[in-house]
């Protein structure tokens, strides 16, 4: 009588998790796969921490299915005892109950704009690797995987007989809309709108000069003049992006007396580059009172409908 675990020879050792249900066979080729003719088989497990169930497969018992179930860890005495007319003879094996696999895997990876492809990585550690995407397509047999697209993805591990799964989801990161204001002090401000991501900034000369490192402010304050470039960094996935911006001292005052002194605000030398800048002017109760641009020549002359505005801030 040979103790077998499913077609294999078992060689009186087994190791399995938690729940496991298994398949136990022996004299599987005899009589048609019921036997010895004439035997019958008996089975338990020797321990009484054994709260699993043994559901024979055939009416000689020879081959039997065992649902560990709650059974805890521990190691195990199964035994098998055939009697016929010769007699009885058992036959054992020591099965082992392990621990359930786990398989730690971010739930979310992040896509950059700018990637075409990038890599998932699963802890190291396990026999075997399997990735599939959402359609349930295998993409991957190794601890790392080499995706082109946003996405689904299951990993599925394996070390001896235990198996494990986790999920992540590939998004593609979006970064928000930006526009670039200035003031008075000569701040450099980024207003955003839209994306899917919080952002850093950090701003560089033209050169590469970093002059603010990264921080969460959308502000750069008392820049000198000039031209500069703003780099975004995502908070989620560290994606890149950048654009040019720039510092200018802008005159802050317009008496429009025609006494030749400030009878006129402009400002075409410092948005001559920027032919689709648009400029809002507002009272100091907020109400607009005037937008020029390139069709002005960014100029103006401090006058609504032909009468200058009254003094005041604006």
């Amino acid at each position: 009588m040979l103790l077998v675990l499913g077609s294999v020879v078992s060689y009186g050792q087994q190791k399995i998790c938690l729940g496991a249900i298994k398949t136990y066979k022996v004299d599987e080729l005899e009589n048609s796969g019921n036997g010895t003719i004439g035997s019958t088989y008996t089975w338990k497990v020797v321990e009484n921490t054994f709260v699993g169930n043994i559901i024979p497969d055939r009416s000689s018992g020879n081959i039997i299915t065992i649902n560990w179930e709650n059974t805890p860890i521990g190691i195990y005495t199964l035994q098998v005892t055939e009697t016929n007319s010769c007699g009885m003879s058992t036959q054992e094996m020591t099965v082992t109950i392990t621990q359930n696999l786990k398989v730690d895997l971010e739930p979310i990876h992040y896509f950059c704009p700018d990637f075409k492809t990038m890599s998932i990585k699963a802890p190291s550690g396990y026999d075997d690797y399997k990735w599939f995407d959402e359609n349930n397509i295998e993409v991957g047999d190794t601890d790392t995987l080499e995706i082109s697209k946003p996405g689904k993805y299951r990993l599925e591990v394996k070390s001896g007989e235990c198996t494990a799964s986790a999920e992540t989801d590939v998004v593609q990161v979006e970064f928000p809309t930006f526009m670039i204001s200035t003031d008075l002090d000569n701040s450099i401000i980024i207003v955003n709108s839209g994306g899917n991501t919080d952002v850093y900034y950090q701003l560089e000369s033209e050169n590469g000069k970093i002059i603010f490192p990264w921080q969460d402010s959308n502000t750069f304050r008392n820049v000198a003049s000039g031209k500069y470039i703003v780099r975004v960094k995502s908070k989620k996935g560290s994606c890149l992006t950048n654009f040019e911006a720039e510092a200018m001292i802008i005159p802050n005052v317009i008496t429009p007396n025609n006494d030749g002194i400030n009878d006129l605000w402009d400002l075409n030398k410092f948005l001559k580059d920027y032919p689709n800048s648009v400029v809002e002017i507002f009272d100091r109760f907020g109400k607009k009172v005037k937008t020029i641009s390139q069709a002005d020549n960014f100029k103006w002359d401090g006058r609504i409908a032909g009468k200058p505005v009254p003094t005041d801030n604006y």
